[in-house]
C-alpha cells in the first residue's frame, strides 16, 4: 500500500490477520489497504452504529438509508458488529482495536 501523507503526521499503523487488511490513521483520514480513505470522523460515526448494533443484537442493511464514510458507504452491520461495504468485510475485533487506539474505547 502507497502511504499518502507525509511524515510529520503521527500515524497508527495495523495489520489486521483475519480479514487481511492493512489500515492507517492520520489525524484526520483512515486508508484502508483496499484502495478506501475517509475521514476518522465518518469512521467514529459508523464505529456508533456497529456498537448499537452489536449492543442490541440488531442486523442493520443499508434500505433506504446510508452510513457514509467518505465517498463509500456500508452495505450491512451483522449482530456481532461485523461490517459489508461493497465488497469489503471487515470483523468487529480489527473494528474494536482501531477504536481502541483511537482512544474510542
Amino acid at each position: 500500500m502507497q502511504k499518502v501523507f507525509s511524515s510529520n503526521q503521527q500515524v497508527a499503523h495495523i495489520w489486521a490477520q483475519q480479514s487481511q487488511s492493512d489500515m492507517s490513521f492520520t489525524g484526520t483520514k483512515t486508508i484502508y489497504s483496499h484502495g478506501a480513505i475517509f475521514p476518522v470522523k465518518d469512521a467514529k460515526k459508523a464505529f456508533e452504529h456497529v456498537l448499537f448494533c452489536r449492543e442490541n443484537k440488531e442486523v442493520w442493511q443499508a434500505n433506504g438509508q446510508n452510513i457514509k464514510l467518505g465517498n463509500f458507504h456500508i452495505d450491512q452491520i451483522d449482530t456481532h458488529g461485523n461490517v459489508r461495504a461493497s465488497c469489503h468485510y471487515v470483523e468487529f475485533a480489527e473494528i474494536e482495536r482501531n477504536a481502541k487506539l483511537l482512544g474510542w474505547v
